[in-house]
Parts: structure tokens; sequence; C-alpha cells
């Protein structure tokens, strides 16, 4: 089981792959195959913002509130677009309050 899989755009994986981190670079397509593909394999998965929006909005969501694999969504080396706050959406969705 790897430690960590970064799920990235290539110069992001790059640099990651200088810290040690497996990564991977998918099309598009592939992304939510290569996602579920991660979260059995390692115990703590990294996706960029630009890929998290090629997973199910639900299943990411589920991901990233669950405990194993730890996920996070970060984002690229060039910070092109940032994160979502994906725990913020779900308490406005739920009408619940911070």
């Amino acid at each position: 089981m790897a430690t960590a899989i970064a799920i990235t755009d290539e110069i992001t994986a790059a640099g990651l792959r200088l810290a040690g981190v497996h990564t991977v670079v998918a099309a598009p397509e592939d992304i939510p195959a290569a996602f579920e593909s991660a979260c059995r394999s390692a115990a703590f998965v990294l996706l960029t913002a630009d890929i998290a929006r090629h997973v199910p909005r639900a299943r990411l969501a589920a991901a990233l509130l669950g405990s194993a694999p730890l996920v996070a969504v970060i984002p690229d080396i060039e910070q092109r677009s940032i994160a979502p706050d994906v725990g913020a959406e779900m308490r406005r969705v739920l009408g619940v309050s911070a």
C-alpha cells in the first residue's frame, strides 16, 4: 500500500515526486476511476482543486469527511485555482451554522 498518492496536473506532479509522493496524472475522463483506485491503495490521497472538480461531488464530499483514507484537496503548484471549501458548502446545504 502506498503511503500517499496525489492525482494532479503534470507540473504539480513533478514537484510532488521530488518530495517522494507517488503521483498520477490522468485524463479528465479517467479521474473518477483514478480517484477510486487511489482510495483503495493509499493511506493519504491528494487532489488538486482542478482535478477534484472531475470527481462526483457526493463522492468527494464523503471522502473528505471520511477517516480512511485521508483525502485532501490542495491548490496546484501555480495556484491557478483554490481548493473548494466542502465543509462550508455542506453546512450551507444543510442549513447549519458554523
